[in-house]
C-alpha cells in the first residue's frame, strides 16, 4: 500500500493443486513353471484374478502341461493412472491520485494508469504498487480499479489397462460340469475354449502401467506457459497503449492545424491534418487486429488457451485446444452481432445462456468440463452490468482494464465454486473480447441516436461518434451516414465537426461558394443551384424528420464534394484546405487532390454528387412505351442521344457486326481529351453491373481496330480510321484519355416506363 499525493493498494492471490491417484499391478501372480511344466490338481474352484499358470513355450510343445480341477473361474485387474492439476494467478489494485506519485509533467493525476505511481507489475508480473514496480509497467485501468491478466493454467492426463487372466497351453480338465455351469453360465467345455493360453513365463503378460504422473514436469509447464500468458497479456496491454498514444497525438496534430495564433502557413496545415490521419489510421489497424474481435487477438487468445488448456499435452491436444477456442470466439463474434443489431440485450437472461452454450460446447469439444464453460461465459455477461455506460472519450487501454477486471472476477469464482478455472476464463475471455467489448460503443451509440428527436440530434450524436467509428458504424447507422456513404462520402471522420455545427457548416459553404472567385468559377447557373439547395438543406435539418434523413445525406456529400472543388480550385489544395477545415470539414491532402482533379467537363450544367457521377434529369430521359426488346444496343442507342443531348458532341461506336468493342466514343481536339464512354444496360429494378478493367479493354480494341478487324471480324473503314487516330494522338503524349460509364435502367419487356441513367468517371472514387 502507498499513501501520500494519493493512495494506492495491490493484491495478488495464487493457488496451485495436484492430485494424482495410481492402482496398477507392478508383477503378475500365479504359478509359474519351466521346462517340465505344470500338473497340478485342485478338488475345489481354482480361481485366477488377473492371475496365470504358466510354463515355457518348450513345456507346451512337449504337452507337459495339465490342469485338473472341479471348476475354474477367471477375473481381470483393472490398471488406471490418472492425475489434473491447475495453477491460477490473480492480482489488481486500486489507485488514486497517482498513488503517492506525482504524474510525469506534474498534476494530481485522477488515475493509476496516467501517473508514474499506480499499479503495475513486478519482475514475477503480479501486481504491485511498491517500490519493485517494473518502470512503465502501469496495467489498464478502468475507474481507478486495474487488474493484471489472469494466468490460469491447467494439467492432466490418464492412462489405463487390463492384466488378464491366463492359462499356458496344455490338457485342462473340468471335473464338475453342473457346478460350473452355476458358477459361469458356461459348461465346461466353453469354459476350457475361452480361456487365454497365450501366456508363458518368458513372456510379461502382467500389461502393468507406468507411472505417468511427473511433478517436476507439470512444475516446469506451469512456469514456461504462465510467462508466456503474462507476456501474452502485457503485449495486448502495450498495443492498447499504442493505440491511445497514436490518438492522443492525432488529437494533438489536429488543435495546431487549427489555432490560428500559432503562424503556420496553409501548407503546414494541411500537413498536420494529413499526419493526424495517418495517426488515427495506424491507431485504427491496431486496434482491428489486437482490439476486442481483432483477429490477431483472437489467435493469440487461442494460442494461450491452447498451451493453458494441458501444460503436458500432446502436440495434437494443444492443436485441438486451439482450434476449439478460435471457434468459440468465433461464436461469441455472432452474439455480439446479435447484440449491436439489437436482436439481444447484453447482460440479459437469453444473452448469458447464449454464451453458456457456445462455452460448454468448446468446452466439450476440447474434453473439459462443459459446465465450467459455461459458468465462465455466462458470469462474464452478467457482470458487464456492473460497468457504466461507455462514451466516445472512453480510451483502449480503459477498455482492456474493463476486460482484465471481469476475467479476473470470472476466475476467482470459478476457483472459489470448485469449478475449473482454466476453462471458466477461457470462456470468459472468448464472450468479453468479442462480443460486450467489441460491441459496447456501437450498441451505445445506437441508444443515443433512437433517442434523438430530430435530426439536428442526429447529426451532433453521429458527429460525437464519429472518431471511434472504426468500421463506419455511423455511416451505415443513420439515415444521413447511409446518404453520405451512398453519395460517395466515406469519410465521416472529416467531418465530425461540421455535423456538430451543421446549421453554422451550411452558412459557412455559402460563404465559400459566395466569393467572387468561386461565383465566376462556378457560373450563374451552378451558384444558384448550390445556393438553393445550401437554404434546402438547412430546412430539413431544422424541420426534416427520419423520412428524408437519407436524401440528406446524400445531397450533404454531393454540396461538400462540390463545394471542396471549387475552393481547392480557386486556391490550391493547401488554400482550399483551410477554407474548408474553417467550416468543419478537415480533409487529407489525398482527398484534396482528387476533389481539385480538374478533367474537361464531359457533361455540362449537371452537378455531381461526392463520386462524381452525373444524374440525368427527368427532362433529359425518354419514355419508352411497350418494350419488346431490353438489351445491350438498346441502352448503347439510349445512351448515344442523352451524350449528344447533354454535352453536344457526337459520340460514335468503334463495334464489330456483334456489337463487340468500344459503346461509345470522341476525340474533343479542342480539350484534347479522348472521351471513352461504356454503357451497361440493366432492367428496372435490378442491379447495375460494374465493369471490369476498362483500361485494358479499351487499350485492346483500339489496336485491333487500327488492324481492321475487332476478334477477327472486319470493321467499317471509318470505324478503323477514327481507331488509327485515337492510337496516333494517345501514342504522341498530346491526348488524355477520360473513361466513363453510364448506367442505363430501361423498363422490362412489356412495360412502359421512363429511362433514367448516370455518368461517372472510371475508375470510381475510393
Amino acid at each position: 500500500m502507498t499513501v501520500g499525493f494519493g493512495f494506492s493498494g495491490s493484491a495478488n492471490f495464487s493457488q496451485q493443486k495436484i492430485d494424482s491417484d495410481f492402482a496398477s499391478v507392478t508383477e503378475q501372480s500365479g504359478i509359474k513353471a519351466g521346462d517340465k511344466g505344470f500338473q497340478v490338481n485342485v478338488r475345489g474352484n481354482t480361481d485366477l484374478k488377473g492371475a496365470v499358470i504358466a510354463s515355457t513355450d518348450k513345456a507346451v510343445q512337449d504337452g507337459v502341461n495339465s490342469l485338473t480341477t472341479a471348476t475354474l473361474t477367471r477375473s481381470e485387474i483393472h490398471n488406471r493412472a490418472e492425475y489434473s492439476a491447475s495453477s491460477i494467478g490473480i492480482g489488481g489494485g486500486y489507485s488514486y491520485g497517482g498513488g503517492g506519485m506525482m504524474p510525469v509533467g506534474g498534476g494530481s493525476g485522477g488515475g493509476g494508469n496516467t501517473t508514474a505511481g499506480g499499479v503495475g507489475t513486478n519482475q514475477q508480473g503480479q501486481a504491485t504498487t511498491g517500490g519493485d514496480k517494473v518502470p512503465g509497467s502501469n496495467v489498464p485501468t478502468s475507474g481507478n480499479w486495474s487488474a493484471t491478466p489472469p494466468v490460469v493454467m491447467g494439467a492432466s492426463g490418464s492412462g489405463s489397462s487390463v492384466t488378464g487372466s491366463g492359462i499356458s497351453g496344455g490338457a485342462i480338465h473340468i471335473t464338475d460340469d453342473a457346478k460350473q455351469q452355476a458358477l459361469t453360465g458356461k459348461d465346461a467345455e466353453q469354459t476350457v475354449a475361452s480361456v487365454n493360453r497365450n501366456v508363458s513365463t518368458e513372456r510379461d503378460s502382467s500389461n502393468a502401467l507406468k507411472p505417468i504422473f511427473n511433478e517436476k514436469e507439470i512444475q516446469a509447464g506451469f512456469e514456461i506457459v504462465g510467462a508466456l500468458q503474462r507476456e501474452a497479456g502485457t503485449f495486448l496491454s502495450n498495443r492498447a497503449k499504442d493505440v491511445d498514444q497514436k490518438n492522443a497525438q492525432a488529437k494533438d496534430a489536429d488543435a495546431k492545424a487549427a489555432d490560428p495564433s500559432n503562424g503556420l502557413t496553409d501548407e503546414q496545415r494541411l500537413a498536420l491534418r494529413d499526419q493526424a490521419s495517418a495517426l488515427r489510421s495506424e491507431a485504427q489497424a491496431i486496434n482491428d487486429k489486437w482490439g476486442a474481435g481483432g483477429t490477431y487477438r483472437q489467435i493469440t487468445t487461442a494460442l494461450m488457451a491452447g498451451v493453458g488448456g494441458n501444460v503436458t499435452g500432446s502436440t495434437a491436444q494443444f492443436a485441438q485446444n486451439m482450434v476449439v477456442n478460435y471457434v468459440q470466439q468465433q461464436g461469441a463474434s455472432y452474439i455480439g452481432k446479435l447484440v449491436a443489431d439489437g436482436t439481444l440485450v447484453e447482460g440479459s437472461p437469453a444473452h448469458a445462456a447464449l454464451h453458456a452454450i457456445v462455452a460448454c460446447a468448446g468446452a466439450a469439444a476440447s474434453s473439459q468440463s462443459c459446465g465450467s464453460g459455461a459458468l465462465g461465459a455466462a458470469a462474464s455477461s452478467l457482470l458487464t452490468g456492473l460497468f457504466s455506460e461507455t462514451s466516445p472519450d472512453e480510451t483502449a487501454t480503459q477498455r482492456e482494464g474493463k476486460r482484465n477486471l471481469i476475467t479476473s472476477l470470472v476466475t476467482g469464482i470459478a476457483t472459489m465454486s470448485g469449478a475449473d478455472a482454466t476453462t471458466a476464463t477461457n470462456g470468459a475471455i472468448a464472450a468479453v473480447d468479442n462480443n460486450w467489448l467489441a460491441t459496447q460503443q456501437i450498441v451505445q451509440m445506437k441508444k443515443e441516436l433512437s433517442n434523438a428527436k430530430s435530426t439536428l440530434e442526429q447529426l451532433k450524436v453521429a458527429s460525437k461518434w464519429a472518431y471511434i467509428s472504426t468500421k463506419q458504424d455511423v455511416l451505415t447507422t443513420t439515415g444521413i451516414g447511409k446518404g453520405l456513404a451512398e453519395s460517395g462520402w466515406n469519410d465521416v471522420k472529416g467531418v465530425a465537426e461540421f455535423l456538430a455545427h451543421p446549421i453554422d457548416g451550411l452558412n459557412g459553404l455559402k460563404q465559400l461558394i459566395s466569393s467572387p472567385d468561386a461565383r465566376q468559377q462556378l457560373g450563374d447557373a451552378l451558384f444558384k443551384e448550390l445556393d438553393a439547395k445550401i437554404d434546402r438543406m438547412s430546412t430539413a435539418i431544422n424541420e426534416g424528420g427520419d423520412a428524408n434523413a437519407e436524401q440528406l445525406g446524400k445531397d450533404l456529400g454531393g454540396l461538400l464534394w462540390q463545394v471542396g472543388s471549387v475552393v481547392t480550385g480557386v486556391g490550391g489544395v493547401a488554400k482550399g484546405a483551410v477554407k474548408l477545415a474553417s467550416v468543419g470539414v478537415n480533409l487529407t491532402a489525398e482527398t484534396l487532390v482528387r476533389l481539385a482533379v480538374k478533367t474537361p467537363s464531359l457533361v455540362t450544367g449537371y452537378a455531381a454528387d461526392a463520386a462524381r457521377t452525373f444524374r440525368f434529369g427527368a427532362a433529359d430521359l425518354p419514355t419508352l412505351t411497350t418494350i419488346v426488346r431490353n438489351d445491350g444496343r438498346l441502352g448503347e442507342q439510349v445512351a448515344a442521344q442523352l451524350m449528344k443531348d447533354a454535352s453536344g458532341k457526337e459520340f460514335v461506336p468503334i463495334q464489330n457486326a456483334s456489337g463487340h468493342g468500344v459503346d461509345l466514343v470522341y476525340i474533343d481536339r479542342e480539350t484534347k481529351t479522348i472521351y471513352h464512354v461504356e454503357v451497361k444496360t440493366n432492367q428496372q429494378g435490378l442491379p447495375g453491373i460494374n465493369p471490369e478493367n476498362l483500361e485494358a479493354r479499351f487499350s485492346n480494341w483500339i489496336d485491333q481496330a487500327a488492324n481492321g478487324t475487332l476478334n477477327k471480324q472486319k470493321l467499317p473503314t471509318n470505324m478503323v480510321d477514327t481507331a488509327q487516330d485515337i492510337k496516333r494522338l494517345l501514342g504522341n503524349g498530346d491526348y488524355q484519355l477520360s473513361h466513363n460509364l453510364m448506367q442505363v435502367e430501361i423498363p422490362r419487356v412489356g412495360q412502359t416506363g421512363q429511362v433514367s441513367a448516370s455518368l461517372r468517371p472510371w475508375p470510381p472514387m475510393p
